[in-house]
């Protein structure tokens, strides 16, 4: 029993010592580690939420709406003046463009900061149960407060670890859910929602290289991509590269690279939470011939 606590112990260490929180072991350091790390993601949305703002009062003012103007401005420095997560409290919505720039903001802020939370979540609940195993109570009990406030916290922003769980069941690529495919021949098929399919029908494909895109109606926050590639062979292996993009017309993040590792059937790629416009394979390689082809694509 010694020997699992001693595990938890160390496992604290590691993460206080890791990318995750920089800080020494205890609730005080796993405070201002994570109360760190979420300015650093933080910063740049607001950096470029300030100037998106700063950009609309130009407009207006322009346009001679001055008391819209004014609005933006006040929320403007509203944003630059706070830090970490109170940033995205009470964001104002209206006028109109004011509200969708700030709605946005809040999307793109909690995509970045919840898999932050869930790590600090943890972090609290081993700390617990260190502090509780080395009968050290009342700092137990501190460490109890700070998981009760920090969890009633998120749930005044409007997190639900349910409703997280509920949204990671809905496949966010499906043509019915108003995404829209692009492939070099018959794209309607990887988002069709089907995964039965015949040696000549029934998927997407192309002469490699060539790209396989899927475009959501509407940015979505996504943590997993999979894809089912052509194995009705049992020894046809593909290659390719997978990327996200955040932005329409932004650059391609690469999520996985696989130009050099042989794979078939079901590809399933895991990641942290992020707001995704539009998902791309690369299709590169396919040891039986000249093609590359996917069935069908799922992002959720």
């Amino acid at each position: 029993m010694r020997r699992k606590y001693l595990f938890a112990a160390i496992a604290l260490l590691l993460i206080s010592q890791s990318g995750a929180f920089s800080a020494p072991v205890g609730l005080d350091g796993l405070k201002a580690g994570f109360e760190r790390k979420l300015g650093e993601v933080l910063q740049p949305l607001a950096e470029r939420h300030v100037k998106n703002l700063a950009t609309l009062e130009q407009a207006l003012t322009r346009n001679q709406k001055l008391e819209e103007a004014l609005l933006v401005r006040e929320e403007r420095v509203r944003i630059s003046l706070f830090e970490g997560p109170d940033v995205i409290t009470e964001l104002a919505d209206s006028p109109k463009q004011l509200g969708v720039l700030n709605a946005r903001f809040r999307r793109e802020a909690l995509s970045v900061m919840r898999p932050w939370e869930l790590k600090y979540e943890n972090a609290l609940l081993d700390l617990l149960t260190v502090l509780q195993r080395a009968a050290k109570l009342e700092e137990a009990l501190h460490a109890k407060k700070e998981l009760e406030n920090f969890r009633e916290s998120m749930k005044i922003r409007g997190i639900n670890p349910a409703e997280d769980a509920r949204e990671a069941t809905v496949n966010v690529a499906l043509a019915s859910s108003g995404s829209k495919a692009e492939a070099p021949k018959a794209p309607e098929f990887m988002v069709d929602g089907k995964i039965r399919y015949g040696k000549r029908e029934g998927f997407s494909w192309g002469h490699y290289p060539c790209d396989f895109v899927v475009k959501f109606r509407k940015a979505e926050t996504i943590s997993k991509i999979r894809f089912l590639l052509y194995d009705l062979e049992k020894d046809r292996a593909y290659t390719y590269k997978l990327y996200t993009q955040r932005r329409s017309g932004g650059k391609w993040d690469l999520v996985s690279d696989h130009s050099k590792k042989p794979s078939k059937s079901w590809q399933e790629h895991s990641f942290n939470p992020r707001m995704v416009t539009a998902v791309k394979v690369e299709g590169l390689g396919n040891s039986a011939n000249k093609q590359f082809h996917i069935v069908e694509l799922e992002a959720r």
